[in-house]
């Protein structure tokens, strides 16, 4: 009952899928996120991830623990890397040029070109919980 599985991620309507709570931000005080962000910069820098990368993390007792980092995180508009970032203010046009930038500076053809721009469009608004927006800032930092 502490996995989430494949219903409860992919399957509306299971059982599993309508218990589980979503909250973006996260509903932790500000040393809590401050926590969980190191962990998650740790964890992205250790693996070697050269651009982005989705952290999983799971907070017990104040402690950030990983339990997975995925450098090839869906990137799509409803998947949770463009959620974190619209929560973090940034558009999604925004995300994705930051990507395409990151990737085209490591390329020696394209590093001296210019940057590419994606103009700017609001985000549209979720309905958020209250709490620490740092961890999702990370994203475009």
């Amino acid at each position: 009952d502490r996995l989430c599985t494949y219903d409860a991620k992919f399957t509306p309507g299971s059982d599993h899928y309508e218990k589980i709570l979503f909250h973006l931000p996260a509903l932790v005080t500000r040393i809590e996120g401050s926590s969980l962000a190191r962990a998650a910069v740790a964890a992205h820098r250790a693996m070697g991830s050269p651009d982005y990368s989705r952290v999983d993390l799971r907070l017990r007792e104040g402690t950030a623990y990983v339990l997975d980092v995925n450098p090839n995180a869906d990137i799509a508009s409803d998947a949770s890397m463009a959620l974190c970032a619209q929560a973090a203010g940034v558009a999604y046009g925004a995300m994705l040029s930051h990507f395409v930038n990151l990737a085209a500076a490591r390329h020696p053809v394209f590093a001296h070109q210019k940057r590419a721009v994606v103009p700017e469009r609001r985000p549209v608004q979720l309905p958020l919980s209250m709490g620490d927006k740092s961890a999702a800032r990370l994203l475009l930092d």
